[in-house]
């Protein structure tokens, strides 16, 4: 029910405020930001032989703070890999919507571009790049050349013709079906 970029909005606040609560709990427990995970791990070590009675609340307190840590790493990285994914969707839409959208504008070209291939029509401002792209596409069935590439309008008009010489009754069939 949600949009991509809505997902991905909420998972950066979601981010923020994981950020902000490791902070100000950091900060409660007088627990400086240059304490990392080495440091807690000797020190539960350093506290785990030292007496029970003294140093058992600060033991407890490290190990809390070491299993929020992992958790926060765990949960930062899996929000991470959620908001990539989110990404990638996004693109995917996109790039499927700009498809249809360039499928649909050389559909509208189609019977123009026929009628022009037909009687030898092969003016460059008339028969364009697009009208030959959109009879390799539809009529020849050649998504990989009907696609906007590199490839030259002259280039694009010798295949369009090695492919009519090839099958020529294909055109005549599409004009006919």
């Amino acid at each position: 029910p949600f949009r991509p970029e809505e997902l991905l909005g909420m998972v950066d606040s979601l981010l923020r405020k994981q950020e902000r609560e490791r902070k100000e709990w950091m900060s409660e427990n007088d627990l400086g930001s240059s304490i990392d995970d080495d440091d807690v791990a000797l020190e539960l070590n350093n506290n785990k032989k030292e007496k029970e009675g003294g140093g058992g609340k600060y033991v407890n307190e490290l190990a809390m703070y070491s299993a929020s840590a992992q958790q926060m790493k765990d949960l930062t990285t899996e929000l991470i890999e959620i908001k990539n994914l989110l990404k990638e969707e996004a693109q995917r839409q996109t790039n499927v919507k700009v498809e249809q959208e360039e499928m649909g504008r050389l559909a509208k070209l189609l019977p123009n571009a026929l009628w022009m291939f037909m009687n030898d029509e092969r003016r460059k401002r008339l028969f364009s790049s697009d009208h030959i792209r959109s009879i390799l596409l539809f009529c020849f069935d050649d998504a990989s050349l009907a696609r906007k590439s590199t490839a030259k309008r002259d280039d694009l008009l010798t295949e369009l013709e090695r492919k009519n010489e090839k099958d020529p009754d294909r055109l005549k069939n599409f004009l006919v079906d």
